[in-house]
């Protein structure tokens, strides 16, 4: 029987994001052809490590 590995996968909320920065992000990701948890998730990903 092949071993499976499993990923866990965390979900996070953030709260008050001004209309400005939502905007952004919808913008960004439109161009991107992604929705905006995907660009979230892509520019937390390409962010440098702490």
């Amino acid at each position: 029987m092949p071993s499976v590995r499993l990923r866990a996968v965390a979900s996070m909320t953030i709260r008050r994001l001004d209309a400005t920065l939502i905007a952004r992000l919808r913008a960004k990701a439109a161009g991107n052809g992604r929705s905006m948890e995907e660009e979230a998730v892509e520019i937390l990903r390409n962010s440098p490590p702490p």
